[in-house]
């Protein structure tokens, strides 16, 4: 699979993953020393505060066989599930 459509179908299951609350997006991001990631950022609509999660490394993983679509997914899914809690403490606090 070419690294567009990998970026494309984590989008859109995750998407179908994580619900209407959430904004998902891909994005690339130009580092300071000049290295260009790629990533997700995942938003939830009532927050501006939101992860972005770089998926090159998973995108290796995959084209290896070292792991599946379905792992990828599930490791983002689960990043955001994390991050979320996180920032409904902080916002309590």
């Amino acid at each position: 699979m070419e690294f567009a459509n990998f970026k494309t179908v984590v989008k859109e299951e995750i998407e179908r993953r994580i619900g209407e609350e959430y904004t998902v997006r891909v994005t690339s991001v130009v580092k300071n020393n000049g290295v260009v990631r790629n990533g997700v950022i995942i938003m939830r609509d009532d927050t501006n505060l939101c992860p972005t999660i770089y998926v090159d490394e998973f995108y290796e993983l995959y084209e290896n066989g070292d792991v599946s679509l379905n792992y990828v997914v599930n490791e983002i899914v689960d990043i955001v599930a994390s991050y979320s809690i996180y920032i409904l403490y902080m916002e309590q606090m």
